[in-house]
Parts: structure tokens; C-alpha cells; sequence
């Protein structure tokens, strides 16, 4: 059984520090599959995808910026992925 998460982090196409409880409780969820949406990266020390790497997690991706900080989708992995296109 593959176990999949989404958390929708709200940004509104806004780079906002995502807080450390947040990574805390995505690595609780212990999936094998995390998708985070409305996500813009920017201001996080460190980074969302390094803490969740710190996690367990064993590859994190993150979709183009489509210009003007639009909100993008990481997706973090517990198995080695690669990056694909995202269909728009």
C-alpha cells in the first residue's frame, strides 16, 4: 500500500516563511508521497525540501516558476524520484 498527503500551503502566490511545525508535522505523516500545493519558495532557512530531506525524505522536486512568484507543487518522496513536467 503506497501511502499519498497533499497540504495546500496557501501562499497565494506570496513568498511567505513556511513555519518549522509545518515540516515537523508533514515528516509525521510518514507517506511515502507528499504533495504540497500553493507553494513559493523563497524564504525559508533552511529551505522546506532540505527539512523535509532532513525528514527521510529521499528526493524532493519543485516546479517552475511560471513567472511573477506564481505558486508552484513540491513533491517529496521516501523512493528516489525524477522530476517530469507538470501538465498545465
Amino acid at each position: 500500500m503506497m501511502r499519498v498527503a497533499t497540504w495546500n500551503l496557501n501562499h497565494r502566490a506570496a513568498a511567505r516563511q513556511v513555519p518549522l511545525w509545518i515540516s515537523a508535522e508533514l515528516t509525521a505523516l510518514a507517506a511515502d508521497a507528499l504533495v504540497i500545493t500553493e507553494y513559493v519558495p523563497g524564504r525559508d532557512d533552511p529551505p522546506l525540501g532540505a527539512r523535509l530531506i532532513d525528514g527521510g525524505a529521499a528526493s524532493v522536486s519543485v516546479s517552475d516558476d511560471r513567472g511573477s512568484g506564481d505558486n508552484r507543487i513540491l513533491i517529496a518522496t521516501k523512493h528516489p524520484h525524477r522530476r517530469g513536467p507538470i501538465a498545465q
